[in-house]
């Protein structure tokens, strides 16, 4: 009875250990996205998910280039390296103002995310770990934003961080943050 009830101890504290050691690993893994993922935002931009096109515009003036993509208007700052995709329109030749929808950046020689632009996809992975979904060329076929494109996703609460590049290997050409 004795021996049973140590090694049932035993047990218990081999269990405890293995869940902690699995919690640490998930915490590892989730401490590689950096919080302003997980808060719609990129580290080093200003605005980020859900904020106005009309406080972007107001604070930086009118992007280089803008247009219709996806149901509203992109605004595109090359010297900044970004592109937001909004909600907002155009009514009678001005803009009706919206809010950030998802969030593109690009840049040769650029880090978002611990990750910089350029670099494989493994090189990715040894910053971030294995992403939660790789999307191949052919499977993103009829999505507008990524057609023809390997992107890797990762989950980042309400949001998703995906690394884009036109082959299944690298290097990573943009970093976009989408509302999930």
């Amino acid at each position: 009875m004795k021996n049973r009830l140590l090694n049932l101890s035993y047990l218990v504290v081999v269990i405890m250990i293995l869940a902690a050691c699995s919690n640490n690993e998930n915490n590892k893994l989730s401490r590689a996205i950096p919080e302003s993922a997980f808060l719609g935002k990129i580290e080093g931009l200003e605005f980020g998910i859900g904020d106005s096109t009309e406080e972007i515009i107001a604070l930086w003036g009118m992007p280089d280039k803008y247009d219709y993509y996806l149901g509203g208007l992109y605004l595109k700052y090359t010297d900044r390296n970004v592109i937001y995709f909004t909600s907002a329109v155009f009514k009678e030749d001005q803009i009706d103002h919206g809010n950030v929808v998802t969030i593109a950046v690009f840049g040769q020689e650029k880090s978002y995310f611990g990750v910089k632009i350029g670099n494989k996809f493994k090189d990715m992975e040894e910053v971030l770990g294995k992403p939660s979904l790789f999307v191949s060329d052919q499977e993103h076929e009829d999505n507008e934003l990524f057609r023809d494109s390997w992107v890797a996703y990762y989950d980042a609460g309400d949001y998703e961080i995906a690394f884009r590049s036109s082959h299944e290997d690298g290097p990573i050409q943009d970093v976009y943050l989408l509302k999930r």
